[in-house]
């Protein structure tokens, strides 16, 4: 499987983070959520659909807002932890459309500001600092207020 890393082996680090999606049929829906795929064994995810950042988009088919935001920001230094930080924050976004709030704005999400924050609190970045990724996360709320975001090429 490509579009994730798994040097760290340890699941404390958030880089190797994939979303899982699973339908359930209790409730007539799909579930997604993320794991850590270090930790996650093969045979537990039987029956799931598995997404890692390079399905969110990639150089042939076209990059995923995320990955715009996280390079117009200027939140990747290493990369090591980029995969898991999209995949984190696209697990919220996806799960935040499921919800009966109002339709926002287009480009912006159902999630509010204090919201987006939590989505990389299981994601560690030992370069760039959290102030760029914190923003590209932020930018996606449908809340914010533009002028509270850091500089950015959009």
């Amino acid at each position: 499987m490509s579009g994730y890393y798994s040097k760290a082996q340890g699941g404390g680090c958030g880089a190797c983070v994939v979303l899982l999606s699973k339908y359930n049929l209790v409730l007539d829906q799909v579930d997604d959520f993320t794991v850590s795929s270090c930790l996650t064994l093969l045979c537990s995810i039987n029956g799931c659909s598995v997404t890692t950042t390079k399905g969110l988009g990639n150089t042939k088919d076209g990059f995923h807002p995320i990955h715009e935001r996280f390079s117009g920001f200027h939140a990747s230094q290493c990369g090591f932890c980029t995969p898991g930080m999209c995949m984190s924050l696209f697990s919220d976004l996806v799960n935040a459309e499921k919800t009966p709030r109002p339709t926002p704005p287009p480009g912006f999400s159902k999630l509010e500001v204090s919201e987006v924050e939590r989505a990389i609190a299981g994601n560690l970045c030992h370069c760039t600092g959290y102030r760029p990724i914190a923003d590209v996360c932020k930018s996606f709320a449908a809340d914010i207020d533009m002028e509270d975001l850091g500089f950015n090429s959009f």
